[in-house]
């Protein structure tokens, strides 16, 4: 999730991320896990998210802001992305 810096010292497959502006807890894979896959898809739905894509698409390489672009960037994974009207005037 952004903003996280340690994502390296992490041993664990499933994360339980908790951000200060959220009530709730989320559940995530850790990313190094995640890049052991062979096809990752991304799906990305509403205005918000649309904005982000851009950024992690064309914008400079942020992945503490973006960590989808450690993904994204990495060639030897297959990557799809299914977007809503909004997202996907950017792919």
């Amino acid at each position: 999730f952004p903003g996280f810096k340690d994502y390296k010292k992490i041993n664990r497959t499933i994360l339980k991320v908790k951000n200060k502006w959220e009530s709730f807890t989320r559940v995530s894979l850790d990313l190094n896990f995640i890049k052991k896959s062979q096809t990752i898809i991304f799906l990305i739905f509403g205005k918000e998210k649309a904005n982000t894509l851009k950024n992690i698409l064309y914008g400079e390489y942020d992945p503490l802001q973006f960590p989808a672009q450690y993904i994204i960037k990495d060639r030897e994974i297959r990557k799809y992305i299914y977007a809503d009207k909004y997202a996907a005037e950017y792919i």
